[in-house]
C-alpha cells in the first residue's frame, strides 16, 4: 500500500467537508479505525478502499496515488506499434486515446449520477 492513502483520505475528506466521525459511520467502522487510516497507522482492506473510492467519487488508482500514465504506458506502446510511427504521431495518438478515456469516464460518471 502506498503512503499516498493517508494523505489522500484526509485531503478528500476535507474537500468534501466531512468529519472523521461521519466517515467512520458511513463505512461501518469506529472513528478510531478511520483515524488510523488517515494517520497511516493502519491500512484499509480492499473492501474499505472500494467504499472510500465510491464515497469520494474517485477511482481506486486515484485513491492510492497511482496515475493513469503509470498504469497504461506499457500497453499503449504495444497497442500503437510505435516502431511504425514517428514521435510526433505517437504523441498525437496517445493524446487522442487519453481524451477518449476522459470522455468515457465522464459519460460513465454521469450515467451513475443519473
Amino acid at each position: 500500500m502506498t503512503m499516498m492513502v493517508p494523505s489522500n483520505l484526509q485531503r478528500l475528506r476535507l474537500a468534501h467537508n466531512v468529519t472523521r466521525l461521519s466517515m467512520a459511520k458511513s463505512l461501518g467502522i469506529t472513528p478510531q479505525a478511520y483515524g488510523n487510516y488517515e494517520n497511516g497507522r493502519r491500512q484499509p482492506n480492499l473492501t474499505v478502499l472500494c467504499k472510500l473510492a465510491d464515497q469520494f467519487n474517485v477511482t481506486l488508482d486515484e485513491l492510492v496515488g497511482r496515475t493513469l500514465q503509470t498504469r497504461t504506458s506499457p500497453s499503449k506502446g504495444h497497442f500503437l506499434h510505435t516502431g511504425q510511427l514517428n514521435e510526433n504521431d505517437v504523441s498525437k495518438v496517445s493524446d487522442f486515446i487519453d481524451t477518449l478515456h476522459r470522455q468515457s469516464h465522464y459519460v460513465d460518471q454521469n450515467a451513475v449520477s443519473s
